[in-house]
């Protein structure tokens, strides 16, 4: 115990928990480490202990110390976590850590100077992925210890950023090690609970008497007696700076650790003790107290911003912090900090509201004459109302900017509230509005419904009011407040086609967009498109825009099938990368013709094109950091590779985009109705019925559902649902009800989706044969009246299971020569089953086998479990030999031949861009179709299924 330093003895256990969080980390399985307790009792001495240890293993070790100043800046503690362990390395492995998927970390950090700054800025989502790939790509080269002292006092960014790491440190050789304080004001008590709530918690607890006896004895140089040693104890509860400072005030005045000064003490609590520093400082130097306050109001400041804030000169403040650190009253180094939380809370208990105000506006203006950067500046404007002026709307203004750019609109909107708080003239004021509406999408959607609503209210030009016009619409209609946003994009249309007859359309082509989600009839969309087409002289966006819309339209109930497919392909051929969806009001048309020519090329059984299509948007939205463009690429092209048979990356890209789209708070707006729907359908496919329903039931989306366009596509996916766990009754309702919207819609011949047929299999499942019947045969008329290659077989499939006598064979015939080249793998798969099945039935078995063989090869190829279900059901339930390929799909063996080679799940993750998670899950169908329970089982496996070639 006596060699021990002073700081860290009776913390044997303690430190022996952190040494065991090390330990694991450094083993590849990550630690999150919440050190907890008052103040005064150690824990910042045991964050240091642990980032000690770290370095002795071999850890880059990151560290920050948040503080109340820095909750307003955005991405702080970021900052000082990240940017040192980037800083250090040679300028080639800087580009390394800073290049894919962790570029938008360079937005945040800065480090590659200004050119990144003429690009759009990420979104909230991307900034998180990109920070969090950076510690990847750090991580990659040593194991990492992040360390954050006072993580209550964090900025929200950061705090989220942190919460969004910890949740994703899986098999990363990462540790995260944070005090947490018993203070109020937390920056935002929901993220840290969800940061804090699965961590290992540390409690520092107050020392037990061996512990108070080795830094009572530090103190006076001699052993005390056994008495004064519980007398200490009991006055300070064990808490390791009261012990010392109550020895070092008794020393002083020549007390001795005796049985006899024991009785002295019993009178002493812990805030009389706290006081006696708080005396000792004002006794010295009326210069120390000014400084002191100066740094409790502001944080952790550089000594030229504290001598501003306490109005003193430099030199003055420099004398005055040298006797504070060799006081032990601040801690070395070149940012002011208190030694001890306990003194800077006695300190700041002292200062009044007008006190912090007043030395945040001359912190602000010391930082804006010094020419400082706006977001240096900001988070002292942000806690004053005394700075006024031109000159803090600039600032204000510019660290909006930069927040942005950066991820962070909740710093953003901070900024803009206080600039709302300045006299403006009513023109700044509906643009600040405007902002603020735009920066809480993400953070508060109700706030900024009512701000972009006061700013159209304010807006006196009617392009202004054109550009709110659009966002605003966008908002209600994803409330389904339908009408309101049509009526809102006519009346702005009609205000602004004498100034620009471009914005005029693109404003009428938005109200097309709201009215293709809301009630409106097909006839009324197309009346108003008729008008639309007879402007000229329009900008190409614009006309891509218009024809996008008009392809999309004819797509879903066109005149000519071959017409319609041919227009879709001109149109794809037209199509422009996202230069920005995000950066003006316009950027929402450019989402839309997107989505809406994705779907059509869907629609029209271009699935090659479709995926191509996605995949270039994807790209581009994922290097523009524009996530919920990501999340809508994704959830389409998730589409497009589910009618395509790719079951596997389907479900990927699906899952990838609700992961997204959660994170960013979306709720159950389009796009992840969309996705979640394809998961729907891909689950089935998959034989995982059960696990989709549970996706449902999670989102609460197994009840009554919204009448609006995004809920029909979800309705069809129920209705196959609930027919596939065994509830034809429940699949009826639900696809009648879809039909019954699109009949609302004019829609009652030819509709986007084939709700008849599922009705059909329902009503012939409940053995009501006659109403399966009628509904197939009116499918399959529309599908030979209008229809692709792919509609028309899986109607003549439907016709055929719900037929009956030699009709029911030719039928199921047809329907497998109609799809027999389709790209449309599982839908020919169903259709060879079926055949084969009937053909079993019929006593045909030798006919059925080669159907029934090239089902099982599709299915394995798929990874349709449910479909190879059908097939063994179809033979009787005779077992199958296994295939030679063991299995596995191809995407499914490229995964097992990469884990064979060592590489670990997260790294693999990296490689096909998907989550770890999915991974996983394809590793464990593949252990399953192979007959293994383990990694290391994994090489003999794939060994012997080679051999069976």
């Amino acid at each position: 115990m006596s060699e021990a330093p002073p700081a860290v003895v009776g913390r044997e256990r303690e430190l022996g928990l952190i040494s065991a969080c090390l330990d694991r980390a450094a083993r590849g399985g990550s630690a999150v480490l919440v050190i907890d307790g008052p103040s005064g009792a150690g824990k910042t001495t045991l964050l240091r202990s642990a980032a000690e240890r770290a370095r002795a293993a071999g850890f880059l070790v990151l560290s920050a110390q948040a503080s109340t100043v820095e909750r307003d800046f955005a991405f702080g503690v970021v900052r000082q976590l990240l940017e040192p362990g980037v800083l250090v390395v040679a300028e080639s492995e800087r580009r390394a850590l800073l290049s894919g998927l962790a570029e938008p970390a360079d937005r945040v950090l800065g480090i590659s100077g200004g050119a990144v700054q003429q690009a759009p800025g990420p979104d909230v989502y991307a900034t998180l992925h990109g920070l969090y790939h950076l510690v990847v790509n750090l991580a990659a080269r040593q194991p990492v210890l992040l360390t954050v002292d006072d993580v209550e006092q964090t900025d929200v960014g950061s705090l989220r950023w942190l919460a969004y790491l910890a949740r994703r440190l899986g098999s990363l050789p990462v540790a995260v090690a944070m005090t947490v304080g018993a203070g109020n004001g937390l920056s935002d008590p929901t993220l840290l609970a969800g940061l804090t709530v699965d961590a290992t918690r540390l409690t520092a607890e107050g020392l037990d008497h061996g512990g108070c006896e080795a830094l009572i004895e530090h103190e006076f140089g001699e052993a005390p007696a056994l008495e004064f040693t519980a007398a200490c104890r009991s006055a300070t509860g064990g808490n390791p700076f009261l012990v010392k400072e109550l020895a070092k005030a008794l020393a002083s005045t020549g007390t001795r650790p005796t049985s006899a000064s024991a009785r002295e003490l019993h009178d002493l609590g812990p805030a009389q003790l706290t006081r006696t520093v708080l005396t000792r400082l004002r006794a010295r130097d009326p210069a120390l107290v000014a400084v002191a306050r100066a740094v409790a109001a502001l944080g952790e400041p550089e000594l030229a911003v504290a001598a501003a804030a306490a109005e003193l000169d430099l030199a003055e403040a420099g004398a005055a912090v040298h006797t504070l650190v060799a006081r032990g009253v601040f801690r070395p180094g070149p940012a002011l900090a208190f030694e001890h939380s306990i003194v800077r809370a006695a300190v700041a208990a002292d200062l009044s509201t007008v006190d912090y105000e007043q030395a945040s506006a001359r912190a602000a203006r010391y930082l804006h004459d010094a020419g400082a950067s706006a977001g240096q500046i900001a988070p002292h404007l942000l806690r004053t109302g005394v700075a006024r002026g031109a000159w803090v709307v600039g600032v204000l203004e510019r660290a909006c900017r930069e927040a942005m750019l950066g991820g962070a609109p909740d710093v953003a909107a901070a900024c803009l509230r206080r600039v709302l708080r300045e006299r403006l003239p009513e023109r700044e004021r509906s643009a600040s509005l405007f902002q603020l509406g735009v920066a809480e999408l993400s953070l508060d959607p109700q706030a900024a419904l009512d701000n972009l609503t006061e700013a159209h209210a304010r807006a006196l030009d009617p392009l202004a009011r054109a550009d709110i016009a659009v966002v605003l619409a966008q908002e209600l209609a994803e409330r389904e407040r339908y009408t309101e946003a049509t009526e809102l994009l006519d009346a702005a249309a009609s205000e602004v086609r004498p100034v620009n007859q471009d914005v005029a359309v693109r404003l009428e082509l938005c109200s097309v967009c709201v009215s293709l989600d809301s009630h409106h009839v097909v006839s009324v969309l197309a009346d108003r498109l008729d008008r639309i087409k007879e402007y000229d002289d329009l900008p190409p966006e614009t006309v891509r825009f218009r024809d996008a819309l008009l392809t999309f339209l004819a797509a879903v109930d066109g005149d000519s099938w071959g017409a319609v497919s041919a227009a879709v392909t001109a149109s794809w051929a037209q199509r422009v990368p996202p230069r920005s969806w995000q950066g003006t009001p316009w950027d929402v048309t450019s989402g839309w013709q997107y989505v809406y020519l994705a779907i059509s090329l869907i629609v029209t059984e271009k699935l090659e094109l479709a995926d191509q299509y996605c995949s270039e948007m994807l790209t581009a939205t994922t290097a523009l950091g524009l996530s919920l463009g990501s999340a809508a690429s994704e959830a389409l092209r998730a589409q497009a590779r589910f009618r395509a048979g790719a079951l596997a990356e389907a479900e990927d890209d699906a899952r990838s985009a609700l992961a997204v789209l959660d994170e960013i708070r979306t709720g159950t707006r389009t796009a992840t109705i969309f996705a979640l729907s394809t998961l729907v359908e891909t689950l089935i496919d998959r034989g995982q019925a059960e696990a989709a329903a549970t996706e449902l039931d999670q989102r609460a989306l197994t009840g009554e559902l919204p009448p609006s366009w995004r809920y029909n596509y979800l309705l069809l996916s129920r209705g196959r649902l609930w027919l596939a766990l065994g509830d034809p009754r429940r699949a009826l309702a639900d696809v009648l009800e879809c039909g019954r919207r699109y009949a609302q819609r004019g829609m009652s011949g030819r509709a986007p989706l084939a709700w008849r047929m599922l009705a059909a299999l329902a009503h012939h499942a409940l053995g009501e044969a006659e109403a399966a019947r009628e509904m197939a045969a009116v499918e399959l008329a529309h599908a030979r009246e209008w229809a692709g290659p792919v509609r028309l077989g899986v109607a003549l499939r439907v016709s055929g299971v719900v037929a009956e006598g030699p009709e029911k064979l030719a039928l199921l015939m047809e329907s497998a020569c109609t799809l027999s080249s389709s790209t449309f793998r599982l839908e020919r798969g169903w259709s060879l089953a079926e055949l084969g099945a009937e053909l079993v039935r019929a006593g045909r078995a030798d006919e059925a086998e080669p159907h029934l063989r090239s089902a099982r090869e599709i299915a394995t190829a798929c990874g349709s479990d449910a479909l190879a279900a059908a097939v063994r059901d179809a033979r009787g339930g005779v077992g199958v030999k296994r295939c030679a390929s063991g299995g596995l799909t191809p995407h499914e063996r490229r995964i097992a031949d990469l884990a064979v080679r060592g590489m670990t799940n997260r790294e693999i993750a990296e490689a096909f861009l998907v989550t770890r998670r999915a991974v996983e899950q394809h590793l464990t169908h593949v252990y399953r179709k192979l007959g293994i329970n383990r990694r290391s089982q994994l090489g003999i496996a794939l060994q012997r299924t080679d051999l069976g070639k």
